[in-house]
């Protein structure tokens, strides 16, 4: 199987943007869920990574915003990436697309900082609606990966 290059250059900005100074599973796991949300809703990588409010990363408010756009402009020129963070995240991208990785959120199409799945919980109000109604399945560093079906696999959050 082929991967657009855009592909590997999106999702490598946006986990790049989601989940920078998380350990490699944290990157491993952001890569995951914008693949398993490409593939349920058949639109491609980019499509996922830039819709309207899905990952903040790519909302103009947010500070990350000018980083993420700054580093897509520089692999969409070809520059060469010196930082090693930012390689990591280009080939946890690139691993991601060709099938290389296992999927360590177990088909989780969402995640929430850990912060803001516990904010959710204690207030209840109508914006945490959706996430109230998944289920929580696996914390991996900073994030809560959350599915919309089957049964929680964590207890304590």
């Amino acid at each position: 199987m082929t991967i657009p290059q855009e592909s590997i250059n999106y999702m490598a900005c946006t986990i790049f943007g989601e989940a920078r100074g998380e350990s490699i599973e944290g990157l491993v796991a952001v890569g995951n869920v914008i693949m398993n949300r490409a593939i349920a809703s058949k639109n491609s990588v980019k499509e996922i990574c830039i819709a309207p409010k899905q990952f903040s990363c790519w909302n103009q408010d947010e500070p990350n915003f000018d980083l993420v756009r700054n580093l897509l402009s520089q692999l969409e020129n070809g520059d060469e990436i010196k930082d090693p963070y930012i390689r990591q995240c280009i080939a946890v991208a690139r691993a991601i697309c060709n099938e290389d990785f296992l999927d360590n959120t177990h088909s989780s199409k969402n995640y929430v900082t850990v912060q803001r799945h516990q904010l959710a919980k204690a207030r209840n109000a109508g914006s945490d609606q959706w996430i109230l109604r998944m289920k929580p399945v696996v914390i991996i560093g900073k994030h809560v990966f959350l599915s919309e079906s089957g049964k929680s696999k964590i207890s304590n959050i």
